[in-house]
């Protein structure tokens, strides 16, 4: 489809969308915006609110949408599948006929994604909140910015921050925001309200205790100064301790009672790929976060797997990818915390052959091991022909890089010991799954 043809598609759903919420949606928007994490969020605090609400999020039959074009598809109801002109005429098509149908609810949830220059903005101007959250920002997708950083001469971080602000700037009632993140204080004054709540995780008000093993978390929090103690099915990434604490002060600000925010944490599910532990072949564990990656997330995963590991700490890492001319930097920043953390590191990828790599053998200990290889089948058949060596009883094998060609959930699906398992990994649509048939296909 030619980028002309998508433009006019694109207006036309967000105009659509636009009327749509005007005429019939009477209940409030909350934005959700940052660099990581906003899936989660989102899954978090609709579970909370819809306990005593009526609530529509962008998390629309398990799939987020958080785009120009993702959002309207949320709220006019389309699961989009593939992306060819056929597939966006039916689209519009349908989206013309759900116009019609009625949008009661009380709140309306947006995942609000920022790619490039402009992006919040745009969100924003259409589907303003009346709440506006931004849980984080760095320098995910800098080689977009890239132009714009060369034309200021400003920092990535300060135009990126810039963008993901909108969502303060524009919100009407309430904004929350990470006290720990530097780049989010500095966009807290674009607010002009009043109602400005901060959450933080390293010195948290609520989470008294939060502790990640192999057979799950262990969180102790006060809310309404009752202490409550949680075992959650899952280890969590430290940031998760911000989340929670984020969900406690929205259900204090929405007078959501402590039983439904009890609820809420224990039957939280995470959303597919982010981290998530499953058994694998030969008595081992898989950490699969597959779905992408940036430095913050990786970092965050590399320590979890430390932290939770009964075994050795195996790390299958891809490139993080459009990072443009900090792509260097980043990668050998990972290394030093990949040296940290791991027994064992296959890369994938090139940015990871040319920077992670040499970076890592210069500072790894000498019983540390590293592969490298430029696609993921390569890597895949590396894994595979020597899988008794590096997939060993009680061996956690993370498994993370970002999404663009690389594709890393065919590694998982591969080492999973239970193979229906593989329903529960990301990028399971037609779409997809005809591009990882492709990959695998592939001659080396």
């Amino acid at each position: 489809m030619t980028e002309f043809f998508k433009k006019i598609v694109i207006s036309y759903l967000t105009i659509l969308t636009f009327l749509k919420l005007k005429l019939y949606f009477k209940g409030k928007i909350i934005g959700i915006a940052g660099c990581y994490g906003k899936s989660s969020a989102v899954n978090l605090i609709e579970e909370l609110i819809k306990k005593q609400y009526k609530v529509r999020s962008t998390n629309y039959f398990g799939k987020g949408l958080n785009s120009e074009s993702g959002i309207p598809f949320a709220i006019l109801g389309i699961f989009p599948e593939k992306y060819r002109a056929i597939d966006w005429l039916k689209y519009s098509i349908q989206a013309l006929i759900n116009f019609f149908q009625p949008f009661d609810y009380d709140y309306l949830i947006l995942e609000m994604g920022v790619d490039r220059p402009g992006d919040m903005k745009f969100l924003t101007k259409y589907f303003c909140p009346d709440i506006g959250i931004l849980l984080n920002s760095n320098n995910t997708h800098s080689a977009n910015f890239e132009n714009l950083h060369i034309d200021t001469g400003r920092t990535y971080e300060d135009l990126i921050s810039e963008e993901n602000g909108y969502v303060f700037e524009k919100s009407k009632e309430a904004i929350f925001y990470n006290l720990d993140d530097p780049e989010v204080m500095k966009q807290v004054n674009r607010f002009s309200g009043s109602q400005k709540i901060g959450f933080s995780g390293a010195a948290s008000h609520h989470i008294k205790s939060f502790i990640p093993s192999i057979n799950g978390t262990k969180i102790t929090f006060v809310s309404e100064s009752h202490t409550y103690s949680i075992n959650y099915k899952e280890p969590l990434l430290d940031e998760y301790q911000s989340s929670f604490e984020l969900l406690v002060k929205i259900a204090d600000f929405l007078k959501i009672n402590s039983k439904n925010l009890i609820s809420t944490i224990e039957n939280f599910e995470l959303p597919p790929s982010r981290c998530t532990l499953f058994k694998g072949l030969n008595n081992s564990y898989i950490l699969d976060s597959s779905y992408n990656s940036s430095f913050v997330p990786t970092s965050s995963a590399l320590k979890l797997l430390k932290d939770i590991s009964p075994g050795r700490k195996v790390a299958v890492l891809g490139d993080m990818r459009e990072l443009g001319e900090l792509s260097e930097q980043e990668h050998k920043k990972l290394a030093h915390i990949a040296a940290k953390f791991t027994d064992i590191v296959i890369t994938i990828g090139p940015m990871m052959k040319k920077y992670f790599v040499p970076e890592f053998r210069l500072i790894k200990n000498e019983n540390q091991e590293i592969f490298s290889f430029e696609k993921t089948k390569e890597a895949l058949d590396f894994i595979k022909k020597n899988s008794y060596e590096f997939v060993q009883s009680n061996d956690i094998i993370l498994v993370k890089g970002s999404q663009n060609t690389l594709f890393l959930e065919i590694v998982v699906e591969d080492l999973l010991a239970n193979k229906e398992d593989a329903q529960k990994l990301c990028r399971r649509d037609a779409l997809y799954n005809q591009k990882r048939l492709e990959l695998l296909s592939m001659v080396n």
